[in-house]
């Protein structure tokens, strides 16, 4: 039997109905090349252990494997057992969560034909729920803040805004949906075995970087994820973090400010030491003075797709809004763009009209966290940013921790 050309490789753990849409995904939009899919199951209870391989035989004949752990092994286990079970030249993989759309291999072919990019990955994109519109941005690429904390690069960012289609360099790319060359990512060590669902990804482009190679997300290939949908898949960050810090000296430097520089935005710290993206002050002028001209709902909407980080246009909404159930996506995008006390309560304020206690949580978890994190027990912090930053002789840092304490220290 001659070897397919891409072996997708899915580790799963329950969530049926997710793995199926994946599934169907998949052969909808097959790619002209040939194409295997391995499932690998982490010791599912529903009907993955049953269903899913007359399912799977029956979408993709003679190329679908189902290897099933007695015992869920996690994540980064479960990928290098497909992985070395896989035949393709190479190799996706890719979350149950997932669903791909048209077109999406070629373009991720064509990014890896580079020698220097030993793993690219598609844009992700929110499917659309109570809290988040359809298509808007959830992986483009991962960033490092100036206290070298990941984040997804725009997130929520309309999948039409301009700064989706640009290129930039990435110092990390999300595990999610990751596209290598199968003998690369054998050679790279696959995933390091111990993380429990989470930095496996981070930890692989730390080993790319070591190597001097690189990663990049191709925006022509749209993939749409869920996210977090794995129960417990955030429970072992704390951990995941140490083990990470024990594996590598040398973490991201800070590069998301840069970002922003790049495409027209700058960066500031808020009283809890959180950097937040804004629109530069003469952009925020324009916005307001148009605003102030026409304020209505579909004024405030179409503003808000223009210039996702105008927060004036968020607030205006929500009053103009006629029910609570009509400002539950601007409340949670407002509370997760803009940060601080007022957003943490109107989205509890408007998560109880609702009934709703995710969102209700979500904003009570941030309020406690305010509460807690004083601007003292931020100072130390700024003080050693600001002194690392001028080691490293990065200026722009340096001088946005000292305007931080500045502004709320000395208070």
């Amino acid at each position: 039997m001659n070897s397919p050309r891409l072996s997708v490789v899915i580790p799963v753990h329950n969530n049926f109905l997710l793995t199926k849409a994946c599934l169907f995904s998949l052969k909808k939009h097959h790619p002209k090349t040939s194409m295997e899919v391995i499932i690998v199951d982490n010791a599912s209870t529903d009907e993955t252990a049953t269903v899913l391989t007359p399912l799977g035989e029956g979408l993709f004949p003679g190329a679908f494997q189902h290897i099933r752990f007695p015992e869920n092994r996690n994540f980064g286990p479960a990928c290098n057992e497909g992985a070395q079970q896989a035949r393709g030249e190479y190799l996706f993989l890719l979350n149950n969560d997932t669903e791909v759309t048209e077109g999406w291999v070629d373009p991720l072919e064509q990014a890896i034909a580079s020698d220097d990019y030993a793993a690219v990955g598609p844009l992700l994109l929110y499917p659309g729920s109570l809290c988040v519109p359809r298509n808007r941005v959830q992986h483009l690429g991962v960033a490092s803040n100036p206290r070298q904390q990941v984040l997804h690069a725009y997130e929520f960012f309309p999948v039409e805004h301009p700064v989706v289609a640009r290129k930039r360099k990435l110092q990390c790319i999300t595990g999610a949906a990751l596209f290598m060359r199968r003998q690369v990512f054998s050679e790279l060590g696959m995933f390091y075995p111990k993380y429990k669902n989470g930095f496996e990804d981070v930890d692989l482009c730390l080993t790319l970087r070591e190597k001097h190679l690189k990663c990049q997300c191709v925006p022509r290939s749209v993939v749409y994820h869920r996210q977090g949908q794995t129960l417990g898949r955030y429970a072992n960050d704390t951990a995941n973090a140490e083990l990470l810090s024990t594996r590598f000296q040398r973490y991201f430097e800070p590069d998301y400010h840069r970002f922003l520089f790049q495409d027209g935005y700058e960066l500031q710290a808020d009283a809890f030491l959180d950097f937040r993206a804004q629109p530069h002050a003469s952009r925020m002028a324009e916005l307001r003075k148009r605003m102030a001209e026409q304020n209505d709902l579909d004024a405030c909407r179409a503003l808000i797709l223009e210039e996702p980080l105008f927060e004036p246009a968020y607030r205006r909404f929500i009053e103009l809004s006629e029910n609570a159930e009509s400002a539950v996506q601007c409340a949670y995008l407002g509370h997760r763009f803009f940060g601080g006390p007022w957003w943490a309560v109107k989205l509890f304020q408007i998560g109880r009209a609702i009934e709703n206690q995710m969102l209700m949580q979500t904003a009570q978890g941030s309020l406690l966290r305010y509460e807690r994190q004083g601007i003292e027990t931020m100072i130390p912090i700024a003080q050693k940013g600001a002194r690392d930053a001028s080691r490293s002789g990065n200026n722009f840092l340096s001088t946005l921790y000292l305007d931080w304490m500045k502004r709320f220290a000395r208070r």
